[in-house]
């Protein structure tokens, strides 16, 4: 594992534990968490063309870099969902509005738009590796639009709840969130480097 995903999952594993995952064994939780640090990874390497999408063909969906973008998508996850197993897993609970009344699907809680098109967001609902990686590309790619449009954090945060505009009224409480994940993710990225941060 990189030391980007490293850093990425032991922010994850320190995140309080959905009230539904209080009973998940350690084992799995560590599973599923890295099945969301590679996932994660891989949607900022595709969006920022960096790391395994170097490629002369890729044009960056993200103009920041990796680690601004992997703060982003984990502050979304952690917000977004909890990070909750059952949300993970395509088994939200639609009858008491989890997952926008059953419109939304994985950590990133994505809706269908014409960004999403019906096959992807079906294979994002299923969860599991591909799921998970889909719909982190999917979030990354969204991000990276508001980004490009807004031209901070701030407004492409309030563009990926909100669909329109570069303002929203929660996006600052989100963005200071970001900025301590950012913080964390640079401080883990040194520990899993060796170096002091």
């Amino acid at each position: 594992m990189t030391h980007l995903a490293q850093a990425i999952l032991a922010l994850l594993l320190a995140f309080p534990r959905h009230g539904l995952d209080l009973h998940e064994p350690d084992a799995d939780r560590r599973a599923r968490l890295t099945m969301v640090a590679r996932s994660i990874e891989a949607a900022t390497d595709a969006a920022t063309c960096s790391g395994g999408s170097r490629d002369v063909y890729c044009t960056p969906e993200w103009s920041g870099s990796r680690e601004d973008l992997a703060a982003v998508l984990v502050m979304l996850a952690e917000l977004e969902s909890g990070l909750a197993r059952h949300v993970q897993e395509g088994r939200c609970r639609i009858k008491i509005g989890e997952c926008d009344s059953g419109r939304a699907v994985s950590p990133w809680q994505l809706q269908r738009t014409r960004r999403v098109s019906p096959r992807v967001w079906l294979l994002m609902r299923s969860g599991g590796e591909v799921g998970t990686r889909i719909a982190a590309v999917q979030a990354a790619s969204a991000v990276g639009a508001g980004f490009a449009r807004c031209k901070d954090v701030e407004g492409a945060v309030a563009a990926y709840a909100r669909g329109l505009g570069c303002k929203w009224e929660h996006a600052p409480k989100r963005v200071a969130f970001y900025r301590r994940v950012r913080a964390r993710l640079a401080a883990r990225i040194a520990e899993a480097a060796g170096r002091a941060p």
